[in-house]
């Protein structure tokens, strides 16, 4: 999220109309813009869930209606006649690695209308293109459909997915196995076609409470370092957890530094004078006793 965004006038709006913080509001907003990320990165995601889709993914217990009504109303979804529901300006905002996965697959984002409305309707299941039905996921007529238009159309997208190439599907599960978790920490070089592993705050959390005595971060980045300096030893993606479960087991296994032993202090530089004077003492004595028995 950019500095500025927490003193913008959508998100005040927003949380308002929800009678939330301002952290929650932000909160809110982080986890709609990753399910999207994940989940629906051309942007459409009234397409792909619907609102009590949407409120369980990002945690909001309260009505689900009232939490799409909030962020349509506010502006940060569009009401969309193709794809019911679309994140506002979603093509400039999102991340890089989302705009390449759409290039990738030849996509292209989905767009809403620029309007924000007064009010959004979503009580009534087949209504016009100016309101957000509520479990529909399908696209919505300009008019008022009947139930067996509808259900044409969704015979049509269906036949579309299969006849779908199966390379384009795989490239898209793989885009999405790969976006990073909302808790990743830390990022670890992979073989294979998943080349990048990621560290999350609840395997460290799973990890401290199996290893007590460990520092669980400092040993993980200690793994991280001797990976990055030993390329050639990289391991699959399916084996990092357990290369860093041996490495952790190691790191109990070793021996505790031990304590340095005192050594005793030196003894006292003599001054040279004294030396000296015990030296001529001494001559002195020794010519006393070869006179005496000379």
């Amino acid at each position: 999220m950019k500095l500025n965004t927490i003193q913008h006038p959508k998100l005040l709006r927003l949380r308002r109309r929800l009678s939330i913080p301002t952290w929650g509001a932000v909160g809110l907003l982080e986890s709609l813009w990753h399910l999207t990320a994940q989940h629906a990165k051309d942007g459409a995601i009234g397409k792909t869930f619907t609102n009590e889709d949407i409120a369980n993914a990002i945690g909001w217990e309260d009505c689900p209606n009232n939490l799409i009504e909030a962020l349509v109303s506010s502006g940060w979804l569009d009401m969309c006649e193709n794809n019911r529901l679309v994140v506002h300006d979603w093509h400039e905002h999102c991340p890089e690695f989302v705009k390449g996965n759409i290039r990738r697959m030849k996509k292209a984002f989905a767009t809403g209308p620029n309007s924000v409305p007064n009010s959004v309707p979503y009580s009534v299941p087949y209504s016009v293109g100016n309101s957000v039905p509520y479990s529909v996921p399908y696209s919505v007529p300009n008019t008022v459909g009947t139930l067996s238009t509808v259900l044409q159309d969704q015979d049509q997208d269906q036949d579309q997915a299969k006849t779908k190439p199966e390379e384009e599907k795989s490239v898209a599960l793989s885009e999405a196995d790969t976006a990073p978790p909302i808790d990743s920490v830390a990022e670890y070089p992979c073989q294979g076609k998943r080349n990048v592993w990621h560290l999350t705050v609840s395997q460290i959390a799973d990890w401290q409470a199996i290893y007590p005595s460990l520092d669980i971060v400092a040993e993980c980045r200690k793994a991280l370092a001797w990976l990055k300096a030993n390329p050639q030893k990289k391991r699959t993606y399916g084996g990092m957890p357990k290369y860093l479960v041996n490495w952790l087991n190691r790191a109990t296994e070793r021996p505790a530094t031990a304590t340095p032993t005192t050594r005793p202090p030196p003894a006292p530089v003599r001054p040279w004078s004294e030396v000296f004077a015990e030296q001529e003492q001494a001559q002195g004595r020794l010519i006393d006793v070869e006179v005496r028995h000379g």
